[in-house]
């Protein structure tokens, strides 16, 4: 990996639940063309691991042995097109 970004949306809660994460993080996507993405999100936050599944990311094949870990706080996604 050349290099690093990151970035973390925490907006108000009145806007959770709306699409807004899925919206930002698609137009985003169609600006980047750097393949492949990688997003490690913590294990509890199933909404944002939703919104990166729905744009396309998927667990990485180090999931399995992450999962087995128990001190792991986090897993990591994957977008490859």
């Amino acid at each position: 990996m050349s290099g690093r970004a990151c970035h973390v949306l925490a907006s108000d809660r009145a806007f959770w639940g709306r699409g807004v994460a899925t919206e930002a993080l698609s137009a985003f996507l169609c600006l980047e063309p750097i393949r492949p993405l990688h997003a490690g999100v913590a294990k509890h936050n199933v909404a944002s691991i939703r919104v990166l599944q729905k744009c396309g990311f998927k667990f990485s094949p180090s999931v399995e042995e992450a999962s087995n870990d128990a001190d792991a706080s986090h897993v990591l996604l994957t977008l490859t097109d």
